[in-house]
């Protein structure tokens, strides 16, 4: 399988300020191909013990068990079952997110940004931290969380 070069970003609310964060270890790899969306296959893996909110304590906390449980759940993984056009440039990537044992269908609605050299899709997927198990019944951390996501496609 290749590599596909891809940034994961992530934004949640807490004490009514935006957290951004990201993992600093993350792998998507297989095929995206977009004159044929029925070749699409793609899996990302997420080390979750990488990862970055540029607060190290808060970081730590996040790898306990009443978070992402990082020492029984290492990784969050994505697995794509369908790429579906939706309109000129724009895109619905399918497939099952794996966070903390909890396995949630998702779509991610994309959007083609063309390029010189490559190729990109973007999106944003909002998930409900509660569905996975993180964070419990937190009431000062949003149940909210919005996940940007950045495919590089190289151009033929």
């Amino acid at each position: 399988m290749a590599q596909i070069d891809h940034d994961l970003r992530f934004t949640i609310r807490n004490l009514g300020v935006n957290v951004e964060g990201f993992f600093e270890e993350s792998i998507v790899e297989g095929t995206l191909d977009l004159a044929n969306t029925q070749n699409t296959s793609l899996k990302a893996t997420i080390e979750v013990k990488s990862i970055n909110t540029d607060n190290s304590t808060r970081d730590s906390h996040l790898l306990e068990d009443d978070y992402f449980d990082a020492a029984n759940h290492p990784q969050i993984i994505f697995q794509s079952y369908s790429l579906r056009p939706q309109g000129t440039g724009k895109y619905e990537l399918r497939g099952k997110l794996t966070i903390k044992g909890s396995t949630q269908d998702v779509k991610i609605p994309l959007e083609l940004e063309r390029g010189e050299e490559s190729n990109t899709l973007k999106g944003m997927l909002p998930i409900n931290r509660r569905d996975f198990d993180v964070g419990g019944g937190s009431f000062i951390l949003s149940k909210n969380v919005k996940i940007y996501i950045t495919l590089e496609i190289p151009r033929d």
